[in-house]
């Protein structure tokens, strides 16, 4: 007997485990926000497509797509939906902003898989809105 991708099971991580030193993290989220960031050397073109992610728990974490992979997935990330992402670089959550307060940031690779996801419960009480000042500021948090 065979077995498919679609006979393994999808264990789930949490966003608050998420550490550098694996890229093996399987995620279940909601995009809850998508923009797009120009390329350096050319304004007319984006770099990458970034994300923040919220889970079942409520962690929110960011995540980039350089445009090079774009192209790799037959599926389109729209805000509001819900996915399951699996294997991704993780980085230090560093530069001239932090979307979010989460240490670490995740950056899709060319080993990243994305679905769709069933329906699952988020904690509306969790999100945290900050003004573009509060974005670009550099604070601690």
């Amino acid at each position: 007997m065979t077995s498919s991708m679609a006979d393994i099971p999808f264990v789930v991580h949490n966003i608050k485990d998420i550490t550098i030193g694996s890229d093996s993290w399987n995620l279940k989220v909601k995009v809850l926000r998508l923009w797009s960031l120009p390329d350096a050397y050319n304004l007319a073109d984006f770099a990458c497509l970034e994300m923040i992610f919220i889970d079942g728990e409520g962690t929110r974490i960011e995540a980039s797509l350089p445009t090079y992979l774009m192209k790799s997935y037959n599926i389109d990330i729209v805000e509001e939906r819900l996915y399951r992402f699996s294997t991704f670089s993780v980085v230090p959550n560093t530069g001239p902003y932090k979307a979010t307060p989460h240490k670490y940031k995740l950056v899709f690779v060319k080993e990243t898989k994305i679905s769709l996801a069933e329906p699952f419960f988020i904690p509306v009480s969790t999100l945290n809105v900050k003004t573009a000042e509060e974005l670009l500021s550099k604070g601690d948090e």
